[in-house]
């Protein structure tokens, strides 16, 4: 009776699910891109950056293996016949069932009986999860295992001791090393970069001021500094890029970025000033430099405003009302968000477990695939990254959750309330995100409103545009589209 009940909650849900498709963009195929011009630039991009990497992985230290403490610290606090970590081994009996649905039909009948503090229940349904995760290696089994684990840990109330134990292995060496050949952050980066290449263009006596929220080490700039080095116009005349952080990233790792960066555009003849700014919150952080009244300020975001909280204390904004507004403040002559794009800013639990599943398992399967064939040593820690990611999603509440993904519809809408609006997606931009996304032939994307959408099959993962102030002192921007 509860497996058919179980079944019934799937097939309506994937009724629904695909109901929802329907009024979604189509993703197509990415056509091969023969344009010479935009595979020179993206060869120029990909040296810079990475030469920069490489550098940065020469002044690290090789880390210690703290994997074995972790899992030390784990096992003292749960059990380990009742949470199953990634590393150890199968010892349940092969679960006779696979279909997509019906384990998503599972997974959400554990997470109800867990909302529930039916431990009875859900321990019943870990035990069949459990052995389906360990019936197989592929993204789909360790996806179930993570998210199993993750209810677990939830209904235990251990989700952030977790979370942070976790955190601790992932050193900046294997941060780095992994920046390298990911395909999303290289699509990323030169869309942005080559947007401000095109919007600077024209301008002779340059001042530049990029403010990065989510600067992390600093991998996108060395191909900006590189290409703004080699305009017509010539190098900028002063450069500033303040990198804004969580406190997660430690100062000293912000310095060794901005000392990185500094000599990176020293050896391109670019003079550069870095100003590094720590915060608990996006919300509360803000630069504390400009260069003069004259300068040409960027706002850059890539894949970060998800950690941004969408709902604020009573009688309070939402932070997220409040970082559009701070941004707006300042007047930037261009402001650059690409996102990560699903949706988990529902209040109920239930609804946003749903979400995380079928985001997550099809990330997993994007990067199992693709990894496996530019960079296998890396898949690993990836895997690592995201059961990471996913015990957060899970286990986490209030202001332990940061992993707080939405569309990009909604972050569409709190930019245009801010006073914001969208550019043209520039051709050449374009050209360059499509060599990229041209690795696999899974790959594909689309465009809505001025929003550049990649995807993986018929699912979007990531969204990118520009915008500029609805009355903004660089009409200059408008006129090159």
């Amino acid at each position: 009776m509860r497996l058919f009940l179980i079944m019934g909650h799937a097939d309506l849900s994937s009724k629904l699910q695909r109901v929802l498709l329907q009024h979604q963009v189509r993703l197509k195929p990415v056509p091969f891109s023969s344009s010479r011009d935009s595979h020179e630039a993206l060869k120029v991009y990909d040296d810079s950056r990475l030469q920069f990497i490489q550098e940065m992985l020469d002044q690290e230290d090789e880390p210690e293996d703290s994997s074995q403490e972790a899992q030390q610290v784990l096992s003292g606090l749960l059990d380990q016949d009742e949470l199953q970590t990634s590393t150890s081994p199968a010892s349940n009996p092969v679960l006779a069932r696979s279909d997509g649905a019906d384990l998503e039909g599972l997974l959400v009948a554990c997470a109800e009986a867990v909302a529930a503090n039916d431990s009875a229940q859900a321990y019943e349904l870990v035990e069949e999860l459990t052995s389906f995760a360990y019936s197989g290696e592929s993204s789909l089994h360790r996806a179930v295992l993570y998210f199993t684990n993750a209810l677990v840990a939830r209904l235990r109330g251990y989700g952030a001791q977790m979370y942070r134990i976790m955190s601790k292995e992932v050193s900046t060496r294997q941060t780095l090393a992994v920046q390298m050949n990911l395909p999303v952050l290289r699509a990323t980066e030169f869309f942005a970069n080559q947007t401000i290449l095109e919007a600077c263009r024209g301008q002779r006596n340059l001042k530049l001021h990029i403010v990065d929220y989510g600067i992390f080490y600093g991998c996108q700039w060395p191909s900006l500094i590189e290409a703004l080095s080699q305009r017509d116009e010539g190098p900028p005349k002063k450069m500033m890029i303040t990198g804004i952080e969580l406190t997660s990233i430690a100062e000293a790792s912000m310095r060794q970025t901005g000392e990185g960066l500094i000599a990176y555009a020293k050896s391109c003849g670019v003079p550069l000033e870095f100003q590094p700014v720590v915060s608990n919150t996006w919300e509360k952080a803000e630069p504390r430099y400009h260069l003069s009244s004259d300068e040409f300020l960027v706002i850059n975001c890539k894949l970060r405003m998800r950690h941004l909280r969408e709902d604020g204390y009573i009688l309070m904004e939402s932070p997220r009302k409040i970082f559009f507004k701070n941004i707006a403040r300042l007047k930037p002559a261009l402001f650059v968000q690409c996102v990560v794009t699903t949706d988990l800013s529902s209040p109920f639990f239930i609804h946003r477990f749903r979400e995380a599943w079928r985001d997550i398992h099809i990330r997993m399967e994007q990067i199992e695939e693709t990894m496996q064939v530019i960079d296998p040593p890396k898949l690993e820690y990836l895997n690592r990254l995201m059961e990471k990611t996913v015990m957060n999603m899970v286990a986490c509440e209030g202001a332990d959750r940061i992993e707080r993904l939405s569309s990009y519809k909604t972050w569409n809408y709190l930019a245009t309330r801010a006073g914001f609006e969208k550019l043209p997606i520039s051709n050449q931009a374009l050209q360059m995100v499509k060599v990229v996304w041209t690795s696999h032939k899974k790959f594909t994307y689309g465009m809505d409103e001025k929003w550049l959408l990649l995807g993986w099959k018929d699912v979007t993962l990531t969204a990118m545009s520009a915008w500029q102030p609805m009355c903004s002192t660089f009409p200059f921007i408008k006129e090159k589209n």
